[in-house]
């Protein structure tokens, strides 16, 4: 068919003019119409080269006519026919990802196209460039920066010794010597190996202080601490510095204990160092030697003190404490110092002249004035706390003042206002246990006295403690008796009665409305705290108080201010509870805290009303026009079920808007980034007069409104290659960007590849050369080969030889050189040697670095023969210039073959290894195979030997050892000691080694050393008569005869006691037996006599009260028994009652019955004769308490000095968790050993300060 075409007009857009024609069917087109309807008409015509295809309609397919390479899809025009796609045809077609490579093509050379790692050469393509593939660390070859295959160059691991390199940042060592990395070495002043800090620690010296350090080996001091080796010190746990031991001897730390190594006696705190085997030995005060800080032999110092005529250097070494001229002295009664049995300096005692006022003393004898108070010499007078002069009693009566109740008289002047009778003063009491005075019972009533208990007989009512006195007898108080007695707070009301209704009280308790206030019971209010009166909770409801607050107790609604009771609790007024309560305007509804009221409620403000209207106090219904925002708009009348609002307007979604756009609830104006279709938009934010014209696809009205120019039924529609326009990023017309065909030469351009030639010079496409960076114009690969461009490097693609660098084209693709090619190429310095990729060369082959020499040595540009000094692994060498069939041997550590690689001569795992005294090898300096030398053990006699300690025997004559005996000065055989000890020499003396006891001329062995003969050794020497290592039944402990009068007490011998006289009634009997050391110790006498008694004050009490006879049973509130304390007859009310009291020795009993607080003590002063073991006697208690206090409620025992009354020991307490109370008298003991031979006050101790406790005591003694 033919087309009229008939034009009519062209308008003009920002993409351009558009040209309308009109056809014979009267339909405006644009060129764009026409050239789609001609290209698919099946005619060739208009600017086609063939049928519908070519010129302005899509590229033909192979075969077709065609008048340029864009007229075919292969883009190859030969002779006016398309030609099929090959890859050499200079154009970038078919799967080639750059022109003729890539695909199915040869791959691509580096800076050509590629899609992927196959379309390159170096089947490397980052970014759609085909590049080389990046050195690694780990390639196996020496690329990159590396110095060495794989190492150094700042990027890879550092080197091995021996491999090249740069500078000493490339070398595992940091040591870079002539081009080669060297070993790690002690002295190369780099931190390398595994030292800890330069040239030292791991296997080199020890660090000096402060540098650093991994473990104490890498310390010269051996003290590594943080990482920093310190300074010898003594408290770093080693020995350095000056110490013979660890942190002790030498000059600046402290001395050595024994067993710790010495070179002078100075460096033991006994100051004993064997010199021979340098040990600190004991120092003891029973060696019979004179060390440690002795002053004598085994006296003086840490020893027992020194007897008279020892020497001594103070008089702290005396058992005088008199030290002059360096000798302990007698004890004498003008030496200036307390000592025998004075009580001060030369005074008291008996044996010294008595003492001035104010000495120490330690009874009335040692005192001039006759008086000895509180261990000190008085002056006699009246308020000296003892009784003397005239005084009947401790000072009072005589001269003195008059004396109190029970004070002892002589006369009725003798007493304070009372009378002198049985020769005490007495007067008339209410506590003297007789019915007397006005008293209407004992010791109560009558006015002057308290009141009676219930059931005493009594005149009236003041006479009884319940003020009620019915028929001469006191009555029990009661809640209905008239009177106010008993716990009543008042007349019978209060307390355990029924509460007061007035009156006085003490707690709120007392009384009927549960309010006390200045003790007396006040009447109910609403603001008391208290629920009382018609109150349904505390203080609110009932008919009087206010009504209760939301969560007070309720009975009904009316008592709650909200007028809700549930549960028996007011309820919180809330808005679903169905009853007008709180600031509701109507029921649940309107006020402060409900929402709006329904429409027709009533109302009195706007916030009443869910419409938010209260038009004359009525809630009206919401409407669009009412001015308030109500109902479901989201801004006043507008929104929600009303109209649209406008631009900021509050929204709640999209349709509320007119702009549809509702952001953070505030509608928007309509903008073109909105994503909304608004305003006057053809499709979302594009299109219309506003916004920015629409991609394809978008709806439009326009050509205006396309991005492409075209709309095309309502649509925008894309623009293609063939469409005559200038567009879509082309370069020119149909051809270029990154959409269309490449354009031919001479047309406009951007990029290479907007050009068939891929070169683009000026923005305009020009024809190709050998720089072009494409592969063209006869080239084998990109700019190279060919007749007209240079070689090209391995890899490439490549026709012939010539084509390729190397000369090498196998299989189209040039190949690397190699070592065995017999050319000098690829950085070989000689033909197929040297250089980083072939083998080391031969002795003298050209070079450049020693490693390319097989020698490992370039000297001149020429290689050089090895030899084993130049610091080379060659040459068959283990290790570096050793070792091999050409090298002197190893030092050990170095690689080794076979033992003669080694000076050690040993070869273990390939490491020489040091000699030991166990390699079967006669080296390291031995005399003889392992043995010998400084190094390892003597050997034995028959051995070569050089010295002396080359042998076991210590003996080397002739270059041979030979045998030991018992006078060769040496230590050896079997001796302990030199020349002494063991089964074939005789015995050490005193100081020397020993392991038996007969190794020892004492017999004595201990710790390895030989000790003199000492008394208690356990074997007969020295002086002894008998050695049993202690007493026996034969031997005294002194290694005497045992005897009695020996002042040793023996009890293997019977012995309980030795006093050093056969003297009876001094505490040690005449057979050596232990006496009774107490006094009246069981109470026989009746009364208290032997003991003194004190009470807390410090008074003292008379010793003839408290002792009963026995059995006697003791009741309470019945049985009147003596109290120790008053010294009068009482009753006693002790829980603890009635109890039988049984003497366990004779007939009497010692009893204590106190309810307190008090303290009681009774004490003895007794001397206790070498050989006393414990003090025994028996007890009973009851401790009422309930539990034991250790200040408040114990019984105790206390040793006290006798001058000071001040406690040495309390050797017993009862304590927690010992019984309250005993079954009955129970026997008790405590150890006293440790105080045989002194004098103290054996003090029995009762504290009750919390209730009653009952004790009884009896036979009391002294035993073993």
């Amino acid at each position: 068919m033919s087309v009229v075409l008939a034009w009519v007009g062209v308008t003009t857009s920002c993409d351009g003019p558009t040209v309308f024609f009109q056809t014979d069917d009267a339909v405006l087109d644009t060129l764009e119409d026409i050239v789609a309807e001609v290209c698919t008409d099946g005619v060739q015509n208009g600017d086609e080269t063939d049928i519908d295809c070519g010129g302005s309609c899509l590229p033909c397919g192979d075969g077709g006519t065609c008048g340029q390479g864009s007229d075919c899809e292969s883009g190859v025009c030969e002779t006016g026919t398309c030609a099929a796609a090959s890859c050499s045809d200079t154009v970038a077609n078919g799967d080639e990802s750059d022109v003729d490579c890539g695909g199915s093509c040869a791959p691509c050379a580096d800076g050509q196209l590629c899609s992927v790692g196959a379309d390159c050469l170096s089947t490397f393509c980052p970014d759609g460039v085909c590049a080389p593939i990046p050195a690694t660390c780990l390639d196996g070859t020496l690329n990159g920066t590396e110095t060495g295959i794989d190492c150094g160059g700042g990027e890879c691991p550092t080197c091995a010794a021996g491999q090249v390199c740069g500078d000493a940042t490339d070398c595992d060592s940091g040591v870079c010597t002539a081009g080669l990395c060297a070993a790690s070495g002690c002295d190369d002043n780099v931190l390398n190996g595994n030292e800890s800090d330069v040239d030292c620690g791991g296997d080199c010296l020890g660090c000096d202080p402060g540098q650093l350090c991994g473990a104490v080996a890498d310390c010269d001091s051996g003290v590594c601490v943080n990482g920093f080796c310190l300074a010898p010190s003594c408290t770093d746990g080693v020995r350095n510095g000056l110490e013979t031991d660890a942190d002790c001897g030498g000059a600046d730390c402290d001395m050595c204990i024994i067993g710790q190594h010495c070179l002078t006696a100075t460096d033991c705190d006994t100051h004993v160092c064997d010199g021979l085997h340098e040990v600190c030995l004991p120092g003891n005060c029973i060696n019979g030697l004179k060390d440690s800080d002795e002053s004598d032999i085994d006296c003086g110092g840490a020893c027992l003190a020194c007897l008279d005529g020892l020497a001594c250097t103070s008089g702290a070494d005396c058992t005088s404490g008199v030290c002059t001229g360096d000798v302990c002295q007698a004890p004498a009664c003008d030496d200036g110092v307390m000592n025998s049995a004075e009580t001060d300096i030369d005074c008291g005692g008996g044996t010294c002249a008595v003492c001035d006022d104010g000495a120490n003393c330690s009874q009335a004898s040692d005192c001039a004035s006759g008086v000895c108070s509180s261990n000190h010499c008085q002056i006699a007078a009246c308020d000296d706390g003892a009784k003397n002069g005239n005084e009947t009693d401790v000072d009072c009566g005589g001269t003195c003042a008059e004396c109190p109740n029970g004070s002892t008289c002589s006369i009725d002047e003798d007493c304070i206002g009372a009378t002198c009778a049985a020769g005490f003063c007495q007067l008339v009491t209410c506590t003297d246990g007789e019915l007397n005075g006005n008293e209407t019972d004992v010791d109560c009533g009558g006015g002057d006295c308290l009141g009676c208990t219930d059931g005493s007989i009594c005149v009236n009512g003041g006479d009884c403690s319940s003020h009620v006195c019915a028929q001469g007898t006191c009555q029990v108080a009661s809640c209905t008796d008239g009177t106010h007695n008993g716990d009543e707070t008042d007349v019978d009301c209060g307390g355990s009665c029924a509460p007061c209704t007035v009156g006085g009280c003490l707690l709120g308790a007392d009384c009927v409305s549960g309010v006390c206030l200045s003790n007396v019971c006040a009447a109910p209010t609403c603001n008391d705290g208290v629920l009382n009166g018609e109150e349904i909770a505390v203080d609110c409801g009932g008919s009087v108080c206010e009504l209760c607050a939301d969560g007070s107790a309720c009975v009904e609604a009316v008592d709650c201010a909200s007028g809700i009771c549930t549960d028996s609790l007011c309820a919180f007024a809330n808005c679903t509870d169905g009853i007008q309560n709180g600031t509701e305007i109507a029921v649940d509804c309107g006020g402060l805290d409900c929402a709006g009221c329904a429409p027709g409620t009533v109302c009195t403000e706007n916030v009443d009303c869910g419409s938010g209207i209260c038009d004359a106090g009525v809630c009206t219904t919401a409407s669009c026009v009412d001015t308030v925002t109500n109902g479901d708009e989201t801004d006043v009348d507008c929104g929600g079920s009303c109209p649209a609002c406008p631009d900021g307007g509050v929204c709640g979604q999209a349709s509320d808007c007119a702009s549809l756009v509702c952001v953070a609830g505030v509608c928007l104006a309509v903008t073109c980034t909105d994503a909304v279709f608004n305003g006057d938009e053809t499709d979302v934010d594009c299109g219309g007069p506003t916004c920015p014209a629409c991609g394809n696809g978008s709806d439009c009205t326009f050509t205006t409104d396309c991005t492409s120019g075209i709309c095309t039924a309502g649509t925008c529609v894309a623009f293609n290659c063939t469409d005559g326009l200038l567009n879509d990023g082309e370069t020119a017309v149909d051809c270029g960007g990154a959409n269309c065909p490449a354009c031919a030469t001479g047309s406009d351009c951007t990029l290479a590849s907007d050009c068939t030639s891929g070169i683009c010079t000026a923005r305009v496409c020009v024809a190709f050369d050998c720089t072009d960076g494409l592969l063209n114009d006869g080239e084998t690969a990109i700019d190279c080969g060919g007749p007209n461009c240079s070689a090209c490097g391995n890899g490439s693609t490549c026709g012939v030889a010539s084509d390729c660098i190397s000369g090498i084209c196998t299989a189209s693709v040039c190949v690397a050189f190699d070592c065995t090619d017999g050319l000098l190429n690829d950085g070989e310095t000689a033909i197929d040697c040297g250089g980083a990729n072939c083998p080391a060369c031969a002795t003298g082959s050209d070079c450049t670095l020693a490693t390319d020499c097989t020698s490992g040595i370039c000297t001149a540009g020429v290689c050089v023969a090895f030899d084993c000094t130049d610091n080379i692994l060659n040459d068959g060498e283990t290790a570096i210039d050793c070792g091999g069939p050409n090298c002197s041997a190893c030092g050990n550590g170095s690689t080794c073959g076979l033992a003669s690689d080694c000076t050690s001569g040993i070869c273990t795992a390939g490491v020489c290894v040091a000699f030991d005294c166990t390699d079967g090898i006669k080296n390291d300096g031995e005399t003889a195979v392992d043995c010998g030398g400084p190094n390892c053990s003597a050997c034995g006699n028959g051995s070569t030997c050089g010295l002396a300690s080359d042998c076991t025997s210590g003996i080397c004559s002739a270059g041979v050892c030979v045998a030991f005996d018992c006078t060769d000065g040496i230590r050896n055989d079997s001796e302990t000691d030199v020349d002494c000890g063991g089964p074939n020499c005789s015995a050490c003396g005193p100081g020397g080694e020993c392991l038996l006891p007969g190794d020892c001329d004492s017999g004595v062995c201990l710790g390895g050393i030989c000790f003199p003969p000492v008394c208690g050794d356990g074997v007969t020497n020295g002086t002894d008569v008998c050695d049993d290592a202690g007493n026996s039944p034969t031997c005294d402990s002194d290694c005497t005869l045992p005897l009695c009068s020996d002042n040793f007490v023996n009890p293997a011998a019977g012995e309980t006691c030795d006093d050093g006289n056969l003297i009876a009634g001094d505490g040690c009997s005449i057979t050596c037996q232990l006496e009774n050391l107490f006094t009246n110790g069981s109470f026989e006498t009746g009364d208290y006599t032997g003991w003194t008694l004190l009470e807390n004050s410090g008074i003292p009490l008379n010793g003839t009260f408290g002792v009963l006879t026995s059995p006697t049973t003791v009741n309470p509130d019945t049985t009147q028994v003596y109290d120790w304390y008053d010294g009068q007859l009482n009753v006693c009310s002790s829980p603890g009652l009635p109890y039988t009291f049984v003497a366990t020795d004779g007939a009497f009993v010692g009893v204590h019955l106190q309810q307190g607080p008090e303290q009681h003590r009774m004490y003895q002063d007794v001397t206790l004769p070498i050989g006393t073991g414990r003090i025994r006697w028996d007890m009973y208690y009851n401790n009422t308490w309930g539990s034991w206090d250790p200040a408040g409620q114990y019984i105790a025992v206390n040793l006290r000095d006798t001058t000071t009354d001040a406690i040495i020991a309390t050797v017993f307490k009862t304590t927690a968790g010992d019984p309250l109370v005993l079954a009955g008298m129970t026997p008790y003991s405590v150890d006293l050993s440790p105080w045989a031979g002194t004098t103290v006050r054996i003090d029995f101790e009762m504290m009750v300060n919390l209730n009653w406790m009952d004790v009884g005591y009896d036979n009391f003694r002294v035993t073993p």
